[in-house]
């Protein structure tokens, strides 16, 4: 009974002091938002920028965050159906994953989490706060921190990895080994 107790007690916990990186991911506008537990907080909202600058964007806050997580939301239809925006975020994912594992190295997942009604939570929470302040101002970045809210209270539970093909991983991690590779033979020669 005892050992039945400390599993769910591991369980409930692995995310504790995990530091994450939310994304709701737009054509638009996407929302950035980053928490180590249950309280995430607002980064910023990334605007008219192509996938590329938004996986560069976001990697860079990854970095300055010292996060070890990038939770994207899934968008999919009321019924749990692929909406449009579905294909379009699962290649935006497949891009990001392969950055940072190029970037970043293997120590940053990439997950996709399903974001189903978090904007229209992000707009009720909105309006709430201020009844008159235009819902696009935060809106992107509030459902971003839904996304990793609804993770770490489902402990990640149901959240897809992001999958890349094994020749795009392997040349992904050469191009991360030579990359630290070369930053350690310039820190060597300083």
């Amino acid at each position: 009974m005892i050992d039945a107790a400390a599993s769910v007690t591991q369980e409930t916990y692995s995310l504790l002091g995990v530091k994450s990186i939310g994304v709701d991911y737009g054509l638009v506008r996407t929302g950035v938002a980053v928490t180590v537990g249950y309280d995430p907080k607002p980064l910023t909202i990334l605007k008219d920028l192509n996938a590329t600058e938004v996986c560069d964007a976001v990697i860079r806050c990854v970095r300055l965050e010292q996060a070890s997580r990038i939770v994207v939301g899934l968008p999919l239809h009321k019924n749990g159906t692929i909406a449009e925006q579905t294909n379009l975020t699962l290649v935006f994912v497949a891009e990001l994953a392969q950055k940072s594992l190029q970037e970043l190295g293997p120590g940053v997942k990439v997950e996709l989490f399903d974001e189903r009604y978090t904007s229209k939570a992000a707009a009720a929470r909105a309006h709430s706060r201020n009844p008159h302040q235009p819902l696009y101002g935060t809106l992107d970045a509030d459902a971003a921190c839904i996304i990793l809210e609804n993770y770490y209270n489902d402990n990640g539970l149901g959240a897809q990895p992001a999958h890349l093909r094994p020749d795009i991983v392997e040349e992904s991690r050469r191009f991360y080994e030579r990359k630290t590779m070369d930053e350690d033979a310039s820190y060597k020669l300083r």
